[in-house]
Formats: C-alpha cells, sequence, structure tokens
C-alpha cells in the first residue's frame, strides 16, 4: 500500500509569512498524489471513518444482557448512548480543528490511541460507572475521524473531483452504521459482549498500523501540494514505506507550524463560528436536518421491527443491511452526477478543470453546479420518508419495508452529501474546522430526533410521526434555495469586505 507520486523533481521552497498561511507552491499541480495513492489515502481515511458509527451501533444488541451483568436499569444503560452523544458531538470540534494546525497524522495518532485504549478498558471493565466513563472515552478517540477524512480529501481532491470522494465517505460511515449492528448480535449471540470491544481494540489496532506505516501528511498548511516535509517530530512520526514528498528539506520553524502556538490554538473554537456564517451556517442546518431525518428511521427500527413483525436482535440487525447499501448507491451515483453538473457549468464559463488544478471559485456558481443536483433528490426524499412511514405502520409487506428503507438511505445520503461537499468548496482552506462544524451539527440534531422520535410514535402513531418529519423538511427547503440564488453574492459580498 505504498503511496508513490507523480512528481520526481524538487520545488523551490517559497518563504510563508505566517503560520497558518497555506504553502503556495507556483506552477505546481493541487496535488503530487497521483490517482492511486489519492485512492488508496482516501480508501484508507474512510475506512477509519466507520469507528464511530461502527462503535456506537455495534453495541446496541448488548444493552440488555449489560444491564443484566452489571446490575443495573435500562434507563441507565440508555445513558451510556446519550453520553456518546454527547461527546460525539462536541470531539471533533477541538480535534478536527487542532489537525489544521498541527497536521492530521497527529490527530490520527491521538484518535486511534484513545480509541484502543478504551476499547481494551470496556472489554476488562465490569462496573457501570467505569463502562459509562469508557464510552466517553471511546466516543472522544472515534468521533473526529468522519471530520479528519473530509479533510483528507479537501487536502488532496481538486473541487472537479471532490463530490464523488466525499460521497464515498458518508457512504462509509453509513455502513458502519448498518453493520454495527449485525456484527455486536453476532457476537453477543456467540461468544460475549466483551468480545464486541475487543473485536474493536483488534481492528483498529490493525488499521493503526497500516496508518503508521504508509499513510502521509496531507493537511496543505504543514506539507503544501505534498511537496514538503513536515517538521520532524519524535512524538508523531513519518510513515515508512511512502515517497509521498518530492522535497527532502525538513520544514523550519519559520516555514511550519511551531510558530505563534498560542495564535494557532486560538482557532479552535473556529468550527463554531462556522456555524453562524451566512451562507455555511444555512448549509450547516439543512444538512443537519436531512441526517437527524435518518437517524429518527435509524432509532426507531429495531422497535418497530420487533412491534410489527416479532423479529429478534439478530434478523433486526440484518434488515439494517439495505440502508447501507443505499447509502454506498448513493455515492457512487451522486457523485458521478455533482461532478458532471460541475464540469458542465465549467464548460459554460470557458473554465478548463482537471484533477491536477483546483478551480478559482471566485466568479464560478458553485451552489449552482452542487445544489441543481441536490433539490430533485431531497424532494424525493420527504416523499419516500411519508410513504416509508405508513408501510411500516400497516406491516403489510417486509420486503416493502426494506425496500422504502433502501431508497431512504439512498436520497438522505446523497442531499447530506452534497450539501457537505459544497461546506468543504466554500471552506477549503479550513476542512478540519468546517467538518468539525458540520459534525457538531448533524450529531446535535441527529441526537434530538433520536431522542424524540419515540415519544412521537407513541402518540400519533408512525406513519403520522415520519409524516411530521418530512412536512418540516419540506417546509424549511427554502433554505436549500436561497443558498442556490444568494451563495454567490454573499460570497463576493464577504471577500469585497
Amino acid at each position: 500500500m505504498s503511496v508513490h507520486s507523480d512528481n520526481k523533481e524538487s520545488p523551490h521552497l517559497p518563504k510563508m509569512d505566517e503560520a497558518h498561511e497555506e504553502i503556495q507552491i507556483a506552477e505546481q499541480p493541487y496535488t503530487i498524489f497521483n490517482s492511486r495513492a489519492k485512492k488508496w489515502i482516501i480508501a484508507a481515511v474512510t475506512v477509519i471513518a466507520c469507528f464511530s458509527p461502527l462503535a456506537s451501533n455495534i453495541y446496541y444488541p448488548a444493552l440488555n444482557t449489560l444491564a443484566t451483568d452489571l446490575h443495573t436499569s435500562l434507563s441507565l444503560m440508555n445513558l451510556t448512548l446519550t453520553s456518546y452523544m454527547i461527546i460525539q458531538a462536541i470531539s471533533p470540534t477541538i480535534i478536527a480543528t487542532f489537525s489544521d494546525v498541527t497536521g492530521r497524522r497527529p490527530a490520527y495518532f491521538i484518535c486511534f490511541i484513545v480509541f484502543i485504549a478504551a476499547n481494551i478498558g470496556l472489554a476488562l471493565q465490569s462496573n457501570y460507572v467505569a463502562l459509562l466513563l469508557l464510552r466517553c472515552l471511546q466516543s472522544a478517540g472515534s468521533s473526529a475521524t468522519g471530520a479528519l477524512a473530509n479533510a483528507v480529501i479537501a487536502d488532496t481532491v481538486t473541487s472537479a473531483e471532490r463530490g464523488s470522494y466525499i460521497g464515498y465517505t458518508f457512504s462509509g460511515a453509513f455502513v458502519g452504521q448498518s453493520v454495527g449492528p449485525v456484527l455486536g448480535g453476532i457476537l453477543v449471540y456467540t461468544v460475549s459482549w466483551r468480545w464486541i470491544f475487543w473485536f474493536l481494540a483488534i481492528f483498529s489496532g490493525l488499521l493503526f498500523i497500516g496508518f503508521v506505516l504508509f499513510i502521509p501528511e496531507t493537511c496543505r498548511k504543514i506539507v503544501g501540494n505534498g511537496s514538503f516535509a513536515p517538521p520532524r517530530s519524535r512524538i508523531f512520526p513519518q510513515p515508512v514505506f511512502s515517497s509521498s514528498r518530492t522535497s527532502s528539506a525538513p520544514l523550519t520553524p519559520r516555514d511550519g507550524t511551531r510558530k505563534g502556538w498560542g495564535a494557532n490554538f486560538s482557532i479552535l473554537l473556529l468550527s463554531l463560528k462556522i456555524c453562524l456564517l451566512k451562507e455555511e451556517g444555512a448549509i450547516l442546518l439543512y444538512s443537519g436536518l436531512i441526517f437527524a431525518s435518518l437517524a429518527a428511521v435509524a432509532a426507531a427500527l429495531p422497535s418497530q421491527l420487533s412491534a410489527q413483525f416479532k423479529m429478534n436482535e439478530l434478523q433486526i440487525g440484518l434488515c439494517c443491511i439495505p440502508m447501507g447499501v443505499g447509502s454506498c448507491g448513493a455515492a457512487a451515483v451522486m457523485g458521478k452526477l455533482v461532478n458532471f453538473n460541475y464540469h458542465r457549468h465549467a464548460r459554460l464559463k470557458g473554465i478548463v478543470t482537471d484533477s491536477h488544478n483546483d478551480t478559482d471559485l471566485h466568479g464560478f456558481p458553485i451552489e449552482a453546479a452542487r445544489l441543481q443536483v441536490a433539490l430533485p433528490v431531497l424532494y424525493l426524499n420527504c416523499t419516500l420518508l411519508v410513504c416509508y412511514g405508513w408501510i411500516l405502520q400497516k406491516a403489510h409487506s417486509l420486503g416493502a419495508t426494506l425496500t422504502f428503507l433502501f431508497f431512504l438511505s439512498f436520497t438522505a445520503t446523497a442531499t447530506f452529501s452534497v450539501l457537505s461537499t459544497l461546506l468543504i468548496d466554500l471552506l477549503s482552506d479550513k476542512p478540519g474546522a468546517a467538518g468539525a462544524a458540520n459534525n457538531l451539527t448533524r450529531c446535535l440534531l441527529g441526537a434530538g430526533s433520536a431522542a424524540f422520535i419515540l415519544p412521537l410514535i407513541q402518540r400519533i402513531g408512525v406513519g403520522w410521526a415520519y409524516t411530521v418529519i418530512a412536512g418540516l423538511l419540506t417546509i424549511l427547503s427554502p433554505i436549500v434555495w436561497v443558498i442556490l440564488i444568494y451563495g454567490q453574492q454573499w460570497r463576493r459580498a464577504s471577500q469585497n469586505s
């Protein structure tokens, strides 16, 4: 899995004016990584991004057994779910933005070490307090991996290709969410609940070894387009088997990130400020609502399948597979459509695009290039959500329920990934902070919808519950139209101010 570059010559090392200024490489491609290298890197970070949803969902089948073994109630066990989601929302705000300062590899090192240690502790613990605290630690170690994956994509992939790659990253997260209950059910049924955490520790440990050996630093503030050596560090060593850069000269303190650490860490709250920006905040709000609608479907699915079709935990886990398949399908189809529409707008503007040089988005209608694809799928998602709710309530056909589950996951993931791609386009100079802001809003809204959906179903029924959610998404959909119509104007005003 060695990473190779196309360029073999040493470029001139430019002078940097300040620590956070991106290294500019005159007449150099956007990245030195060739297509194969980029696919290896992004495939690796996509698998790593599965940690958080996998760790969250693999745990569900063990709740009843854990409550019995630890002599506690199911209501207290639910606190371990709530605490996990809270940390899942907060942790990326710090870690992913930290990666914009120090690099992606140091941030990944921290995530791996914390996650592996937490899983070993969870496998060995035997009381509720330890379980609660270690679940928080587990969430802290895993939750930033999705935001870091988006940051790596922004580092290595131009806006012309970005739609496909971000779609695959999000589909990987949903695959983890879908496969988790199946694995958890199998492990609890065949071995014991402790093996859930041993599996996570072993799996992440093997990935950690591969990451250390093969995956290079990509942060553009540290290595530019990959041509420059990151600062030497005894704590965070560079990959052993990688020829990812063309300059062997290490960055000096004035060229690297060792200057102005007090100023560097002042950007840790940047992801919170992003939520307050006009265009970016609107994108975050609506993409978070789309994610929350799918979280509401996933949260109620086990209880509804058990009540309507009398299924056990393993059967319920298997019924989650269509969600993962739908997400993967969305990545494959929507990524190509988004890239096609991007190139169409570029041709209309007379702009030549390629995978080696990024497009200057000043004057380019990036909002139209992205959202023209998302809007039809958005309204299809709302329609499918209503149909799914009433089909599930009538319980006429398991096949019909799973079919709608597939298409719901497809359309929700497609809409969410396109909106997230647009967010990265607008904030490509700070992708870690953008990913953290995205994670913050979707996790908080997702946690709220997951907690709210069952009481809502009990009060008005599953059909009306999902009709209400679809109605809310439809009523608020003008947010996306406003971004489409006024987004470019807002960007011009912001750049001129």
